[in-house]
């Protein structure tokens, strides 16, 4: 409850700061946005009016253009001496001369004023005066007639010029160069007559787009569109005269209806910003398009420049409180880790007194109304009507290897885990105490159910499945393997120690059982015969271990081991110690007798396996045995093999010194190896595959085909008395048998160069 009440606190605090840190951050960014859009709605505001304050300044210079230009107009049409190039009737150049110089002035005072064109209709021509084309006179029809085609279709047609105060911007095409005009038109004409004299004043566009280049930002387009919603400027990303009447962006300018203001548009797929000024009683419309990422980029910047700021202050403030909070807290929870450790030992005491108590109950140092006065056996309740108890005795298998894996805060810990999922599943059906005995592998379950349930729950047939499921349960859970033993029941807690013993000696039984098979003491101790140790199936084994017959040693030392299963676990004990010493006896003979030396360590292993209370298993003890039976067994066997070699060599040197002589044989090799005949020939039939007289016969005939072949003057019965024959005859019939010749002809066929 305590750790759970510290958890607690502590996600607490870490909930509260994690809070705390949240709502900075959120109130920053909050901040953050507020101020980005104040400042963005500010930012566009005031890029507006220095748009539409360029805007207004284009429009004035529109305007005085038009002015100034319209003056120039009206000063041309009405000037005396250009008046001979408006109606004068007959082409006279000594008059002309002086008109187009004065027409050359007027040109050459306005640096915006391109070209002057001036039609007689009565010559049915066109005088011009130009930077561009020059001064000259050109006819409408005829050879080489004026170039511009637009003037000359108005003044044939009347028709492409509106007239009046409003300049016409237009395109001129001439000598493959195109130049943007806005031409200012003053006539005598009234709609519908025919024009007779006319002055055309055009105002040079590119000078018109230097002006609004000169007054708005290099990635700023300036446009001018007229009452149709045409292009009539240069710098613009359309063509002059495209058609923008149809986009979005004008039409929501139009339906606009203050003067001046500004909208977010996308424009070929970019966000800009459109500014516009709509001068009242001027048909043209100005409008400035701005890219917005210049506008908001600078604001952008600075958002994410304060918000990383912002981020690291948070952080930065975050880290410097919990380090200051660590400090102001360390000596509180140093309090309290004192407070849980003194909490965690006496909860330990606790735990391990109580632990205790119930061990010396089961060893019979303890009085069961001592402990049930003092709550120790609390969970034992009597009940009305009489109580039956077992004991449930739990053997930790593989304690070797829980040793080696684990120290002894793990063991314990595995042990208390085993009693948990143990009382776990018995409690389903009995009251359950559970009691640790220590570092000695052995756990115990005290188990109490009322008379009256006792065949419901207790029986033999109920507990198997209850103890293979404990069992089953610790192997998948813990990886651990056990033996459950279960007492014979009894009814009163002051018979628990003789049944905690009689039920322990049962469990040394377990050696004979397979992990996780439940045994009954009732059952394991019902033998009680006297145990008589086979003396006689020791002695064969021991012949069987000095006569080399490993399989049969092994063989008689398990059916010795195997033959104390229905006895009592002392008979276990005993044929261990008669094994061990049977075996040390055969040791210390072979090494006396054999002059073979064993390793010390061999016997410090033979009696360590006849200790049956360190084994796991029976099989455990047979192999250990077996072991050093079959080291015996090779060692001997080593020993025989290397002195049977030297006793073949010496009679092979006998046999190869004395073969000659006639009374050589078998005996007097025997005779002078100081062994018995019957073993020599046995000994030299094994190694050789053949008898030591067949051996004696086999150097004779090759010595005397030697003989027969290299020394022709010996004569036969002298060859037969010299290799150690007793008789000619006698050598003759050997000979003849061997060879299938007689020694004659075997010498005459080798005489002869044959061979045989």
């Amino acid at each position: 409850g305590r750790k759970a009440m510290k958890n607690k606190r502590g996600y607490s605090f870490k909930k509260l700061k994690g809070t705390i840190v949240t709502l900075s951050l959120v109130c920053v960014s909050v901040c953050c946005v507020l101020f980005y859009q104040i400042s963005r709605q500010a930012l566009l505001q005031r890029t507006c009016l220095l748009d539409v304050t360029n805007l207004r300044q284009v429009q004035i210079m529109a305007a005085d253009m038009k002015h100034i230009v319209g003056n120039i107009s009206y000063q041309v049409y009405n000037d005396p001496l250009v008046a001979y190039l408006l109606y004068g009737e007959e082409f006279e150049p000594t008059k002309i001369t002086p008109a187009m110089a004065q027409l050359q002035n007027y040109r050459n005072a306005n640096p915006y004023v391109d070209s002057i064109y001036i039609y007689n209709a009565n010559w049915d021509s066109i005088s011009v005066s130009s930077s561009q084309f020059g001064t000259f006179d050109a006819p409408l029809s005829g050879e080489d007639p004026f170039f511009d085609k637009a003037v000359m279709e108005l003044l044939r047609n009347r028709t492409g010029f509106a007239g009046g105060d409003q300049p016409v911007p237009r395109i001129v095409e001439y000598k493959d160069k195109t130049f943007m005009y806005y031409t200012y038109l003053t006539s005598d004409s009234y709609p519908g007559s025919e024009i007779r004299s006319t002055v055309f004043v055009n105002f040079s566009g590119a000078w018109m787009d230097g002006v609004i280049t000169a007054d708005g930002a290099t990635d700023s387009n300036t446009l001018i569109l007229d009452e149709k919603g045409r292009v009539i400027s240069g710098n613009s990303p359309w063509p002059v005269f495209t058609d923008l009447s149809g986009t979005g962006f004008y039409q929501e300018v139009r339906e606009r209806p203050e003067a001046e203001g500004y909208l977010l548009c996308d424009i070929d797929g970019e966000k800009k910003l459109v500014s516009f000024y709509k001068p009242s009683g001027e048909s043209w419309q100005y409008i400035r398009l701005t890219p917005y990422e210049r506008i908001i980029g600078e604001i952008d910047r600075s958002i994410r420049s304060l918000l990383i700021a912002a981020v690291v202050l948070s952080l930065v403030g975050s880290l410097v409180a919990y380090l200051l909070s660590l400090r102001l807290s360390r000596p509180i929870r140093d309090m309290q880790q004192n407070v849980q450790v003194l909490e965690q030992e006496a909860r330990e005491n606790r735990l391990a007194t109580r632990q205790h108590k119930l061990q010396n109950l089961l060893y019979g140092y303890a009085s069961p109304a001592a402990l049930q006065a003092d709550g120790t056996l609390e969970g034992l309740k009597g009940e009305e009507g009489g109580t039956t108890y077992l004991l449930v005795l739990i053997k930790l298998r593989g304690q070797r290897a829980l040793h080696q894996l684990h120290d002894t805060g793990g063991r314990s810990l595995l042990r208390y885990a085993v009693l948990n999922v143990a009382s776990e599943i018995f409690s389903q059906a009995f009251s359950t105490e559970p009691v640790d005995m220590g570092g000695a592998g052995y756990l115990a379950l005290i188990l109490q159910t009322p008379d009256e349930k006792w065949k419901l729950f207790a029986s033999k047939e109920n507990l198997f499945p209850i103890l293979m499921e404990t069992a089953d349960s610790i192997r998948q859970a813990l990886e651990l393997e056990l033996n459950c033993i279960v007492s014979e029941p009894f009814s009163s807690l002051e018979e628990i120690s003789s049944v905690y013993a009689l039920t322990r000696e049962a469990a040394l039984h377990c050696i004979f059982y397979p992990p996780g098979y439940p045994l009954f003491a009732g059952e394991v101790l019902e033998s009680r015969e006297r145990f008589t140790y086979p003396q006689a199936q020791e002695d064969r084994m021991v012949e069987a271990i000095l006569n080399g017959h490993e399989e049969e040693a092994c063989r008689l030392m398990r059916e010795i081991l195997q033959g104390t299963r229905r006895y009592p676990f002392s008979a276990v004990t005993l044929t261990c110690s008669h094994l061990s010493l049977a075996i040390s006896g055969i040791v210390d003979e072979v090494q006396k007798n054999r002059l073979i030396e064993f390793p010390e360590s061999l016997l410090a292993r033979l009696f360590s396996f006849g200790d049956p209370y360190e084994a796991e298993s029976i099989e455990e003890i047979e192999e250990g045995f077996a072991g050093i039976i079959r080291q015996i067994i090779a060692a001997v066997g080593d020993k025989r093999s290397a002195r049977h070699a030297d006793l073949l060599a010496k009679i092979n040197q006998l046999l190869a010194e004395q073969y000659r002589d006639p009374g050589c044989c078998l005996d007097s090799i025997a005779g002078q190896v100081g062994l018995s005949s019957a073993y020599v020939g046995k000994i030299y039939k094994r190694g050789t595959l053949k008898s030591i007289s067949e051996q004696i016969l086999e150097l004779r005939m090759e010595e005397a085909r030697r003989l027969l072949r290299e020394k022709p003057k010996m004569t036969v019965t002298e060859i037969a008395e010299y290799t150690g024959f007793s008789t000619n005859s006698y050598f003759s019939k050997v000979f003849h048998k061997k060879t299938g010749m007689t020694p004659n002809e075997y010498r005459s066929l080798n005489r002869k160069g044959g061979s045989g």
